[in-house]
């Protein structure tokens, strides 16, 4: 279960359409799960709203069939908590 670097454009906002394009790639080679706003570092420093824009986007993209995990980071319990509420949406 990779964990997906998330793309961003120039101007520094969520480039969805690359972040569908990979998960259809990585799809397409039989990977059956993605670790999302994880591992890759760039989960701190994402705003609030942007990790459940990345799950929606892959859940329209890949619907309910690969496992989602999204990344929650945060350096307090209540700032957790929102974040949690994202992945979960």
């Amino acid at each position: 279960m990779p964990a997906l670097v998330t793309p961003f454009t120039d101007a520094g906002e969520l480039d969805l359409e690359s972040h569908r394009h990979n998960l259809r790639a990585l799809a397409a080679v039989g990977i059956h799960g993605f670790l999302i706003a994880g591992s890759t570092g760039e989960g701190a420093y994402l705003e609030p709203g942007e990790r459940e824009e990345l799950i929606r986007a892959a859940r329209e993209e890949l619907g309910r069939r690969p496992f989602l995990l999204g990344g929650v980071v945060a350096e307090t319990e209540r700032a957790a908590r929102a974040q949690l509420a994202e992945v979960e949406a």
